[in-house]
């Protein structure tokens, strides 16, 4: 079974506790982070998340950098995110913040604490990809076990539901129509390209056989 949420929205990041998972919508992108905890009055977070490198900070800016999730990026490598523990500016009342809950409380195995040392476990990773490694996957995996990704089967579906509308010889130029559009949705085209091939030499091999 998919793991699915109940968001309950945040106004003031006091009420946050250790362990907790939270979202930050922006206009086009979410992004997931494990909350470690609450600083300076409720005005800073010390989180554990998927974020943009180094190398990627110097190109951005360490500001800037700090608003751009690792979902948000639009190609893999280890020169794009890893995962991070660190502070970060998050206003409630500009961006959206939720707390994320279960629907199914009996999937969240660890918690609190626990949870936390799940997540730093894997501090410095640099495995992230759109589709099933990103700044979602991870902080499920840290609470429920599971590595999944609402984002990466969105990105499935997209891709799939592209290459039905337009064909294999029209994704190129659907992907550059879309450039500006987050990566995700361009992962999901790559993803489905590829898949189409292999149908189509599949059946061209069944055909010379």
């Amino acid at each position: 079974m998919v793991l699915k949420y109940k968001a309950t929205r945040i106004t003031s990041l006091g009420s946050l506790k250790p362990g907790d998972h939270i979202r930050v919508s922006h206009m086009l992108y979410n992004h997931h982070m494990l909350v470690v905890k609450v600083i300076n009055n409720g005005l800073l977070l010390h989180v554990i998340h998927y974020s943009e490198s180094e190398y990627r900070q110097a190109s951005v800016g360490a500001a800037t950098s700090a608003a751009l999730p690792s979902s948000f990026s639009l190609s893999n490598g280890t020169d794009i995110a890893k995962v991070k523990e660190e502070n970060i500016f998050v206003d409630p009342q500009e961006d959206r913040v939720e707390l994320l809950e279960y629907d199914d409380p009996e999937v969240a195995v660890h918690r609190g604490r626990n949870a936390i040392r799940r997540a730093c476990s894997r501090i410095g990773e640099n495995r992230y990809d759109f589709v099933f490694t990103n700044c979602e996957s991870l902080i499920n995996w840290a609470i429920t076990g599971r590595e999944e990704t609402g984002q990466g089967q969105v990105a499935i579906v997209a891709g799939a539901a592209a290459a039905a509308a337009v064909g294999v010889a029209g994704l190129a130029a659907v992907a550059v129509a879309t450039i500006g559009i987050p990566g995700l949705v361009l992962s999901g085209l790559a993803f489905a390209y590829g898949y189409r091939r292999g149908n189509e030499e599949q059946r061209d091999d069944d055909e010379d056989n």
